[in-house]
């Protein structure tokens, strides 16, 4: 006959069904597997992406996004520097530059690249 204590003695607490135990630094530990689907794995980079962009250009990571595709967008507020404009793709070589004033149409976007959220934009003077 072999000696066993009862849970309740051992200090230990039933707890439904038994669990495959797997060793973690010399000890004995439940292990419970759990599906996380590849859905909420991107959904949750995409919200992370979206709030450390927002806070490494300094906004607001609602305000960062409030034009869409179809809107008329203008530059303002960039000084001499002016805006950057990159072909053929988002993440493509500079190919000019937009500066206070010029007005455009949002085709497409926003594309995450470098850092920065990017859109594709048909400027008025470049038809």
């Amino acid at each position: 006959m072999t000696d066993s204590v009862p849970a309740e003695d051992s200090g230990q607490q039933e707890a439904g069904p038994m669990r495959p135990l797997h060793k973690v630094r010399g000890v004995l530990a439940g292990c419970r597997k759990r599906h996380i689907s590849r859905r909420w794995i991107v959904v949750a980079l995409l919200l992370v992406s979206a709030f450390l962009t927002a806070l490494v250009i300094g906004g607001d990571p609602v305000a960062a996004a409030t034009f869409g595709v179809g809107d008329t967008v203008e530059v303002y507020n960039t000084g001499a520097s002016g805006l950057v404009v990159r072909g053929p793709t988002a993440c493509g070589s500079q190919i000019g530059g937009k500066f206070d004033g010029d007005r455009g149409e949002v085709l497409e976007g926003p594309v995450f690249c470098d850092g920065y959220n990017r859109w594709k934009i048909r400027w008025e003077d470049w038809d």
